[in-house]
């Protein structure tokens, strides 16, 4: 009976892990957390125009390395964007301009 339970445990947390988070739903939230994220001095969000060179080499000085490789980290390979196709799926539409 015990394994039983755990078992089922186990399943209840996977399945809330595959619930869509309350951002992707609710823009308030979501504005209001990419908000924060801006202005946290530990996150340093990207810029909305990617050829703000000012924005390149501050980053670069934060992350002791050279304006080039910073260019280079982008949400699309940053490990603290979740990108993965049922992520997408949670969104309410397209998030970007097409390219």
């Amino acid at each position: 009976m015990k394994l039983l339970l755990e078992k089922w445990n186990r399943f209840i947390t996977e399945a809330k892990e595959m619930v869509c988070p309350k951002p992707t739903q609710d823009l308030k939230l979501n504005t209001k957390n990419r908000n924060s994220a801006i202005k946290a001095e530990h996150i340093q969000y990207g810029p909305l125009n990617l050829s703000d060179e000012d924005y390149w080499v501050k980053a670069a000085e934060h992350w002791n390395t050279k304006p080039e490789v910073a260019k280079k980290s982008k949400c699309s390979n940053c490990v603290a964007f979740d990108i993965s196709p049922r992520m997408k799926d949670c969104m309410p539409g397209p998030t970007s301009e097409p390219i």
